[in-house]
């Protein structure tokens, strides 16, 4: 691969990683949290974040471009997957953090997306029937809230020891 092309996807997978992973930590250690002290008034800023400021394209861009950046480099640094390179210290850091990467990803898209739409269509639901929610909309949303911020504590968790790994992974 040419040089420039291999400094290029690296550049683009390193800040596509960092802006992934200290989103990720930024949402389950502050907002996430902040917005379910609130109370009702939180479901509605994230309906807001999710619907109208639009962060999960944002994250999904992230992940995405940090996902396809990272296959390629990695199936450059492999030499196309050799046995030998995967089994090395090297290897098995980039191999690890890859798949703590997957792993994060696979959880946005099977828990994250699906609480959060949903998240959206019972704050949709609240705002059309005068903005006070009923005791079941309530604790849907308290139990919808819990989820995604056990599920973001996790990602967050997964996404930091990946990119962790990343960075070390030439020294081991």
């Amino acid at each position: 691969m040419h040089l420039h092309l291999f400094v290029t996807l690296r550049a683009i997978h390193v800040l596509a990683g960092s802006l992934w992973v200290g989103a990720a930590v930024l949402n389950a250690a502050f907002v996430m949290p902040s917005m379910m002290a609130v109370g009702p008034a939180g479901a509605q800023v994230m309906r807001v974040m999710a619907q109208v400021r639009r962060l999960p394209v944002f994250m999904n861009t992230v992940m995405l471009t940090t996902i396809v950046t990272g296959a390629w480099l990695y199936w450059v640094d492999s030499g196309g997957l050799r046995i030998s390179w995967i089994r090395s210290g090297t290897g098995l850091a980039f191999t690890l953090g890859a798949l703590l990467a997957l792993v994060t990803a696979i959880l946005g898209f099977t828990v994250t997306v699906p609480s959060v739409k949903r998240l959206g269509q019972v704050g949709a639901a609240v705002a059309t029937s005068g903005g006070t929610p009923s005791p079941q909309q309530a604790a849907e949303v308290a139990a919808l809230q819990r989820k995604l911020l056990g599920t973001a504590r996790l990602g967050a968790t997964l996404a930091a020891a990946a990119a962790l790994l990343m960075a070390v992974a030439r020294f081991v």
